[in-house]
């Protein structure tokens, strides 16, 4: 779990910012969140 991440921040979803290798394997080989819900703690 991260605080104040977006989908912006992984290589999957063009970001350029941070490396993101096994993120982005994970999402190539068909594991990809289209929606994400979270309640505050």
């Amino acid at each position: 779990m991260a605080d104040d991440v977006n989908w912006e921040a992984f290589g999957y979803y063009s970001a350029e910012d941070y490396k993101t290798p096994n993120i982005d394997d994970l999402a190539r080989q068909g594991l990809k969140f289209g929606r994400c819900y979270s309640t505050t703690i």
